[in-house]
């Protein structure tokens, strides 16, 4: 059986945001260049009622990933993790970096600020979570592959609807013959009217999902699972 673990990457809660205008307008004047007059009117990328709306339909939670500052982010700086643990009153247990900036020193510094996981390795064909190790020392953080990524299938393979949607089934189907698990990012604005094609084949690919009886678990759902099979495992061991 394979598991679906749907994630949303939140770049920018709003186009009104002050940091978003450098973005926002390089967006509509790419829109205008090609003739997609909706950009003239401001789109609200506020959906997180709407995602919430959309997955309650099919029995789904899923996590959302924030960057905290600017367009490029800030560089590694984890510090925004205490921040964010005192505004929600609890420990931020996952991490995705923006622009899936993952390296062997984003690791250590990660595993050093107490995440349990990040999702920041994009490999649509691996299937399981894991351990990485850097200069053989297995790390305690946990990786579990990005698989399935709106912006890869629309934006660096140019993909239309129903090549997106071919291509994602194939990959579940692929992860499904070795029980794997497929982690979804579709980000959080794509209610807006530029990304409807987006938002289908995300609808399209849960409509599949639980057509083919696919599990739905958050990240750290799958976390917990990983390590309680890893103490049973040792403990047979011994």
């Amino acid at each position: 059986m394979v598991i679906l673990v749907p994630t949303h990457d939140v770049d920018f809660a709003s186009v009104r945001s002050v940091k978003a205008l450098r973005t926002f307008f390089g967006f509509v004047r790419r829109e205008l260049v090609a003739g997609n007059f909706s950009s003239l009117c401001v789109p609200h990328w506020e959906n997180f009622q709407r995602w919430m709306d959309l997955e309650n339909e099919y029995d789904v939670r899923s996590a959302f990933y924030f960057l905290q500052k600017g367009i490029g982010g800030s560089p590694y700086d984890f510090n925004e993790k205490i921040s964010l643990e005192k505004i929600l009153g609890k420990t931020v247990q996952g991490i995705r970096l923006h622009f899936l900036r993952i390296s062997e020193k984003s690791l250590k510094l990660q595993e050093k600020a107490h995440f349990i996981y990040d999702s920041s390795l994009e490999t649509p064909r691996f299937f399981r979570i894991f351990h990485p190790v850097v200069n053989d020392v297995r790390l305690n953080i946990i990786e579990m592959p990005l698989t399935l990524h709106d912006n890869t299938l629309f934006v660096k393979k140019k993909m239309t609807l129903d090549e997106a949607y071919k291509y994602s089934r194939k990959i579940i189907d692929m992860a499904s013959r070795v029980d794997g698990i497929v982690t979804l990012n579709w980000h959080q604005q794509l209610f807006s009217p530029e990304w409807k094609s987006w938002l289908k084949a995300y609808i399209l690919i849960l409509n599949y999902a639980k057509k083919i009886e696919a599990k739905f678990l958050k990240p750290i759902d799958v976390v917990q699972m990983f390590q309680a099979e890893a103490m049973e495992f040792s403990n047979f061991v011994k």
